[in-house]
């Protein structure tokens, strides 16, 4: 009988970690000045011209960070809801690799981590971003600590720019479960324009 109460007081409490976890990303209102540490570049050269996030300070080893569309979703709009395209590379709006750097700061120079997306800010598909959001830690404990929101009215204009002084070491996002199906530029099925206006029309 204990046995049995332990393991129920288990799963609902793994069961309100989830639910918890999962509310920290609902759709909701996003601060529209940037915290000291978050950078935003609509294309920058040390991600062969595509977006980047660059995070530095407390926020530097954050667990992960994303642009997200006017649905607040953070997948292609042509497989939003495929089980199978879910990783960093079946995403636009996902660090494809992260880049080791060192950043100018206010007094000197510190380290930074350069989240290279997969798209530029002017592409076609950056139409639907409309915010950032940082996840600092996994799981969520408090999400008005642990997450960060973050505007961004213009996905072709930089916010808190930063001057790059030397870039270090690449790492590449795991992509386990990746399949080339998931890429728009790689099926002709996907109608681009019709998939932003059916989801970004009332936002």
């Amino acid at each position: 009988m204990l046995k049995s109460v332990c393991r129920i007081a288990l799963l609902s409490a793994s069961l309100a970690a989830v639910l918890f976890s999962s509310s920290a990303f609902a759709f909701g209102p996003c601060d529209s000045s940037f915290p000291r540490g978050v950078s935003y570049e609509p294309a920058l050269p040390e991600c062969d011209g595509k977006a980047a996030i660059i995070l530095s300070g407390k926020i530097l080893n954050s667990f992960s960070v994303v642009a997200r569309a006017c649905d607040n979703g953070d997948r292609d709009p042509c497989f939003k809801n495929a089980d199978s395209c879910g990783t960093n590379a079946s995403s636009p709006f996902k660090a494809q690799k992260t880049i080791e750097a060192i950043i100018q700061g206010s007094d000197s120079s510190v380290p930074a981590k350069i989240h290279c997306l997969k798209e530029s800010g002017d592409s076609k598909v950056f139409k639907m971003v409309r915010r950032i959001t940082i996840k600092r830690r996994d799981p969520v404990l408090n999400p008005a600590t642990d997450v960060f929101r973050l505007c961004l009215p213009s996905r072709t204009v930089a916010r808190r720019p930063v001057t790059i002084i030397a870039v270090g070491k690449e790492k590449r996002a795991s992509n386990f479960g990746y399949t080339p199906s998931c890429d728009t530029q790689k099926y002709l099925g996907c109608n681009l324009d019709k998939a932003i206006e059916q989801i970004c029309s009332f936002r």
